[in-house]
């Protein structure tokens, strides 16, 4: 009976951390699809970053959404820049989110 237990507990364990391995390569696996793990925040460009007077030369790429009066001829209404500060200094852009838009 003792032995039986004991195997029942190995087992249990290496369900779990066989679950939890799991659980790590999936997120990885998320994280590096674009570099970010994917969130539905927007940051949206305010008045102070819209009047930068430069923009540091970092490449952190963000997908920068157009305000609602541009029309666009296909989905996303967006487009790459190489980083927030050059997103936000183009009047057309609403809000920006991390990593490269879509396709």
């Amino acid at each position: 009976m003792k032995k039986e237990t004991v195997r029942r507990g190995v087992f249990i364990t290496f369900i779990s951390l066989t679950l939890l391995m799991l659980s790590f390569l999936i997120y990885l696996s998320i994280v590096s699809f674009h570099g970010r793990v994917y969130n539905t925040e927007n940051n949206f460009c305010t008045n102070e970053s819209r009047n930068a007077q430069a923009c540091y030369e970092i490449y952190n790429p963000v997908c920068g959404y157009f305000s609602q009066d541009i029309k666009c001829i296909k989905a996303p209404c967006a487009q790459t820049y190489s980083n927030e500060c050059f997103a936000c200094m183009d009047s057309k852009v609403s809000y920006w989110e991390a990593g490269e838009c879509p396709v």
